[in-house]
């Protein structure tokens, strides 16, 4: 058994059992910590091995927590954590029976990514699909605790929100090998811990509630160990396998006395990279305590591996991202000053960049100047398309979304710089109304396959202050050179002081952005270069003649950003990040409703297997618009704490399940137009919508 606990062992009736009063008998080993310390069990044949109560409590690389690993090994009782107690061995009739909840991680699980960054890699795709068919699985299967008391209902909720998220950060982000083990052994614990609680539901607590004498029928559960003579009594009576730590006396009557049974061998003894510590040799034992040191270290690791969220669009004084960015900033600044002969000021410098700068090296010794970006000269007539909405010919729009972007007409320039948190799919796509060179089209569509997947990574990546980017940026992204010398465009010292400022910030975003992609490894654009995009290489001569490919492209570009900003919207409006995590956590599973099944706040990625000709967002009479209830229905629940709702969306949420197809229409008016008025006031640009492609080329095998 992968529990590594030797089989339970029946009860002779004529053998001294707990009683209420009297000692506690029963096979007997010492603790290691002395001759005067012992641990008895009435109910078991061996006595575990137990994490020593002063050890360090760190992750191994196998990702799981050696002797402290309370999905696999018996751990200490409290009170509050009941349900650890009754997680199944592997093998009992309470094992939900998904084999990949006992898997043992190998090096091989982990594949490099061989077309993003270096040193990252994800999970082996057979185990990802696994891991998805058992998560979905176990949470509905574990759908009776939500019928259980209020603290086990809380419990549920914890668990379900953290595996979504724990399972949604695996999939999403390549990772270091030692980052997706951890991540994917979190899985299984919270998995496990999930059928814990449906036992412990299901078969412990009518036990305990009832006061039934169950003591001759054991559970193939884990069990727990405790000092509290009172608590052995209870979960021995309730059929728990349990360990009562009491100090040697005389009058202990030892049935038999047994070795210690050590931990499985398959736990491993090599601390990860990275080493999650909580306690390194806490000799007070105040973190080993049971109700400390599990809550810390969850804290820990909801920390370190799943802790990150989308960042904010328009980033605050008490944002990470500003503070970095702020940093960087002065680096630039310096470098501008010394370079022109005028100081600027950071903190203007800070507004004109997002907070998606990288750590900037020195600067290195001029090389050649190599030609840059061009600015954008197709739109020097037109307003640019996130001030004003501009239909695409690749992809379709929902009427309902041209109707609202529509009805804002042209906006101001924004005060700040228009961000996105992927590049906007205006930049590679045609427009009605807005022209772009193929030339430029069929050079940025490559550049993005090429920069993809780590345009995902960096927004919740914290080492590289990853953010949303400014449209010069984007550009600059898109354009591909990555070169981190000095610009041939120096500004001149003839210009007034306030343009060589300006000028002068201009050319230090230009060098942060062209950092950021360049330690990324990211080589210049080469016309004859080549791409993975899924299972197929990508060349120029694809992205400018594959129809299929470019509306792909496109409509993920306008997928990613959707998602991003409905959560990045939701939590300025709400004010849900002064929320508690498990808050946030449910207030992110709700949004991510708004586009498909509740998850988490990291599902911004959408799948390979999406049917990207569909939408929930059509108007009737079109045959499909029922299909967009449950879409509705979570776009009005978010509204309702969004600040300016108009009074037709009042109750809208509780009847739009149940209307005819005229309130349908009308409500899903007001809905769109109140979210694309609410983005408009909050960020000063058009919202990114949105969209579906063409029947006839939805089948398309989409990139990972």
């Amino acid at each position: 058994m992968s529990s590594h606990l030797p089989p339970r062992r029946g009860l002779q009736p004529d053998r001294p059992r707990l009683g209420a009063v009297g000692p506690f008998d029963g096979f007997v080993a010492s603790d290691g910590f002395g001759s005067f310390s012992l641990f008895t069990t009435p109910n078991q044949n061996h006595v575990p091995r137990l994490a020593v109560a002063v050890g360090e409590i760190t992750t191994f690389d196998d990702g799981r927590w050696g002797a402290h690993e309370y999905s696999r090994w018996p751990q200490s009782y409290h009170r509050h954590f009941v349900h650890l107690a009754c997680i199944p061995r592997h093998g009992s009739v309470y094992d939900p029976g998904f084999p990949v909840l006992w898997h043992d991680w190998l090096h091989g699980d982990w594949i490099k990514d061989q077309y993003g960054p270096s040193r990252l890699g994800r999970l082996r795709e057979d185990l990802i699909k696994e891991l998805r068919h058992t998560v979905d699985n176990i949470i509905t299967w574990s759908e009776p605790c939500k019928r259980g008391p209020p603290d086990v209902q809380q419990k549920h909720r914890f668990l379900t929100l953290g595996v979504r998220l724990c399972f949604d950060r695996l999939c999403v982000l390549p990772s270091e090998r030692g980052i997706i083990v951890s991540l994917a052994s979190h899985v299984q614990r919270l998995c496990l811990e999930l059928a814990g609680l449906r036992a412990y539901v299901r078969e412990v607590l009518p036990r305990i509630s009832e006061g039934r004498d169950c003591r001759t029928d054991v559970l193939d559960v884990l069990g727990a160990y405790t000092a509290d003579p009172s608590v052995a009594q209870e979960l021995h009576r309730a059929g728990v396998p349990v360990w009562l730590q009491q100090h040697r006396r005389p009058d202990i009557a030892i049935w038999e006395v047994v070795p210690l049974t050590p931990p499985p061998a398959s736990l491993s003894s090599t601390p990860s990279f990275p080493k999650l510590v909580l306690a390194q040799r806490d000799l007070s034992g105040f973190l080993n305590t049971p109700g400390r040191w599990l809550a810390a270290m969850y804290t820990k690791v909801n920390a370190e591996l799943i802790g990150s969220r989308v960042p904010l669009l328009v980033s605050d004084n008490h944002d990470d991202n500003e503070e970095c960015a702020r940093k960087k900033v002065r680096e630039l600044d310096s470098e501008a000053s010394s370079s022109t002969g005028v100081r600027t000021r950071s903190g203007t410098t800070a507004q004109s960049l997002a907070q998606g700068l990288a750590p900037v090296a020195a600067r290195p010794a001029k090389k050649p100047s190599r030609p840059k970006a061009p600015i954008e000269s197709t739109g020097s007539f037109n307003v640019n398309p996130f001030r004003r909405f501009y239909p695409s010919k690749t992809v379709i729009h929902e009427e309902a979304w041209i109707d609202a972007l529509r009805r804002v007409g042209e906006l101001k320039q924004p005060s700040k710089s228009a961000s996105y948190f992927f590049p906007p799919p205006w930049m590679f796509d045609n427009l009605d109304g807005f022209p772009l060179s193929e030339e430029k089209r069929s050079r940025r569509t490559l550049q993005l396959v090429a920069i993809r997947t780590f345009c995902r990574v960096r927004l919740f990546d914290r080492t590289s202050c990853g953010g949303p980017l400014n449209v010069q940026q984007w550009q600059e992204a898109l354009w591909g050179d990555y070169s981190a010398g000095v610009s041939s465009s120096q500004p001149s010292k003839r210009k007034q002081p306030t343009k060589v400022a300006r000028e002068a910030n201009r050319l230090a975003a230009q060098q942060a952005i062209r950092q950021v992609f360049a330690r990324a490894d990211f080589r210049n654009f080469a016309p004859d270069a080549a791409h993975s995009y899924g299972a197929r290489v990508v060349t120029l001569d694809d992205v400018t003649r594959d129809q299929d490919l470019i509306r792909s492209l496109v409509w993920e570009a306008h997928e990613m950003n959707w998602r991003c900003e409905v959560l990045a919207l939701d939590a300025e409006l709400a004010g849900s990040r002064r929320w508690s995590d498990l808050d946030q956590w449910a207030r992110e599973s709700l949004v991510s409703e708004v586009w498909g099944s509740a998850s988490s706040g990291m599902d911004i990625c959408p799948l390979g297997d999406v049917d990207r000709s569909s939408s929930c967002w059509v108007r009737p009479p079109d045959a499909r618009w029922e299909s967009g209830r449950p879409r509705l229905r979570a776009l009005l629940e978010l509204q309702r704490r969004w600040p300016g709702r108009p009074a037709s969306l009042s109750g809208a949420a509780s009847e739009v399940d149940e209307c005819d197809a005229f309130r349908f229409a009308n409500i899903q008016a007001a809905a769109i137009e109140f979210y694309v008025d609410s983005f408009v006031r909050t960020y000063q640009r058009l919202p990114i919508p949105p969209v579906r492609i063409p029947h006839v080329v939805a089948t398309v095998v989409t990139g990972s």
